[in-house]
């Protein structure tokens, strides 16, 4: 059975690089479309999703934080992620109190695909790929949380609770890296991350 996932009101580029991308795994996923608050409301009473991917504007900002306060009252354990126009502190904040740990900006559509790969049980292979080039022998959580604070500031702490907090498993490394990646989610960022950690 195809893992599904509802996406409410993400920007037009978001869906279009989301349909691009998910184009190989058409029969382990199957996605639905709705384009707000209420839409969404009556696709969650007709059945069970097992995760959920919405923007904060559906169409106004307190329609989204009103749909999140719907899903985590109403629904027994929902993977929820959040997509917003600007990742920052403050909204940061706004959507941890609700219990959601997964945040990612518009322009981070790869992170969102992986994390939907990773709780689905398929495995992300691009992402694994890029892996290769990077040696986690030498590397600690220590090395990792030092590298991310110098390439993110005070932002870092944020991050690597998130990525942390979604590790199955503490000791692996390469999964970790991967997970703060997509927190990141500017490409230029994740290379001085990744540069970082290659330091000796």
């Amino acid at each position: 059975m195809a893992y599904k996932i509802l996406v409410v009101k993400a920007e037009q580029e978001f869906v279009s690089t989301l349909n691009t991308l998910i184009t190989s795994y058409n029969n382990d996923l199957s996605f639905s479309f709705v384009a707000g608050r209420k839409e969404a409301m009556l696709e969650l009473q007709k059945g069970m999703y097992d995760r959920i991917v919405t923007a904060l504007k559906i169409p106004r900002i307190s329609d989204g934080y009103l749909f999140l306060s719907y899903i985590v009252k109403t629904l027994t354990c929902p993977q929820i992620i959040v997509v917003v126009d600007e990742k920052n502190d403050e909204v940061m904040r706004s959507i941890n109190v609700l219990g959601i740990k997964k945040l990612f900006s518009a322009s981070n559509v790869k992170g969102v695909l992986q994390a939907i790969l990773e709780d689905s049980g398929l495995i992300d292979v691009q992402t694994k790929s890029e892996l290769k080039d990077l040696d986690v022998a030498h590397l600690s959580v220590d090395r990792i949380k030092n590298s991310l604070n110098w390439v993110m500031g005070p932002v870092g702490n944020m991050i690597y609770c998130d990525a942390a907090a979604s590790l199955k498993n503490q000791n692996d490394l390469s999964t970790l890296i991967n997970l703060i990646s997509g927190e990141i989610g500017e490409e230029k960022k994740i290379a001085l991350f990744r540069d970082h950690l290659r330091m000796k």
